[in-house]
């Protein structure tokens, strides 16, 4: 059995806006990362996916973490713990 450890929630605003071809998609708070899509359902979900994994992948190797995407108040119930946003479909 797992010892308690601290729960850390994520905040984080997903932009979409059309572009030529499609639609890009971005996190203001991670101004380097975007990603594009032939629909806008499908830039939110490929954006909300690599957002998780980027957020795993800092946390894990003890990266630093923008002050302003961590949650400071209790979680609540309605929100979806990272193991499983990264399989839910939008």
């Amino acid at each position: 059995m797992k010892a308690n450890r601290p729960v850390m929630g994520f905040r984080l605003d997903i932009v979409v806006e059309p572009v030529d071809v499609g639609y890009r998609a971005y996190c203001p708070a991670f101004e380097e990362l975007c990603w594009f899509a032939d629909t806008e359902i499908e830039a939110r979900r490929v954006a909300k996916r690599a957002l998780v994994t980027f957020l795993r992948f800092l946390v894990k190797n003890h990266y630093g973490i923008p002050t302003e995407v961590i949650v400071t108040e209790p979680l609540r119930k309605y929100n979806v713990p990272m193991r499983k946003l990264a399989t839910q479909e939008v």
